[in-house]
């Protein structure tokens, strides 16, 4: 199972569903079976950062992939990810004042309590308030793209 970061899917703004049908085909697939989704902060942010109409249209006919927390045990990771300063970085004063969604600890949450690789481009780095860095601390599976590809042995 896989929980999507919003940079995948600006990743995915570059794989054209006529030039990579597989790939998009695949993705469906993981959707009707119910092994990939993302919160509802990333489909706010693929508003803002995709500049593609098949990634935003994708989203929006998916909606339902989108999840807000399931649980209180969801609830309880993202205050436990706020114990922690660096993750307080993860919402940044300017993102606050002019409303922009904030993914990174739902992202988080939703793959711990799911035992579900996060999927990202983000780096681990020291002490940083990255995605990976998170994941490390909570024991929380955390792969790129293409680590996405080898395990679902998709080629192109």
């Amino acid at each position: 199972m896989y929980v999507f970061d919003t940079n995948i899917f600006r990743y995915l703004d570059n794989m054209y569903p006529k030039r990579f049908t597989s790939l998009w085909q695949h993705l469906d697939k993981l959707v009707a079976e119910k092994r990939l989704w993302s919160v509802k902060e990333v489909f706010n942010e693929i508003e803002y950062v995709c500049q593609s109409s098949h990634v935003a249209d994708w989203a929006k006919n998916n909606r339902t992939i989108f999840r807000k927390p399931q649980s209180t045990e969801e609830y309880k990771i993202i205050m436990e990810i706020f114990k922690y300063p660096q993750y307080r970085d993860f919402i940044r004063k300017e993102h606050l004042l002019k409303g922009y969604p904030v993914a990174d600890p739902f992202i988080i949450a939703s793959a711990k309590v799911n035992n579900a690789f996060v999927v990202t481009q983000e780096k681990l780095v020291k002490n940083g308030a990255r995605i990976p860095n998170a994941c490390l601390v909570l024991e929380t599976q955390c792969i790129n793209m293409e680590q996405f590809l080898e395990r679902e042995k998709l080629e192109f």
